[in-house]
């Protein structure tokens, strides 16, 4: 049973890991990710969301430190937890053996 709980808890680590990792692309390759990814190609909503927020870091570097250290902080901490789900995980699979 804890081997189930800690398997579904570090799927979603993983998938916040990739997602996380993903930040810190090129921007070119962020663009080309989320047009993959996007469903909705309204321009109804706001058509050029990417390029002001792309323009108001460029401009702002402060803004753009904060957003990346920020990220950086999320991506070590579930980096750590990451890491302390698997070593539970093998712990629990070596008592199992």
């Amino acid at each position: 049973m804890k081997r189930i709980v800690l398997w579904i808890l570090l799927v979603p680590l993983a998938l916040v890991e990739l997602y996380l990792c993903s930040a810190f692309l090129p921007m070119r390759w962020q663009l080309a990710l989320s047009r993959i990814q996007s469903h909705d190609h309204s321009l109804i909503t706001h058509p050029a969301l990417e390029q002001e927020i792309e323009q108001v870091l460029r401009n702002n570097f402060a803004l753009q430190l904060a957003l990346e250290a920020s990220l950086l902080l999320l991506l070590a901490g579930n980096t750590l937890l990451v890491i302390r789900v698997w070593k539970l995980l093998r712990r629990s699979q070596n008592a199992i053996s």
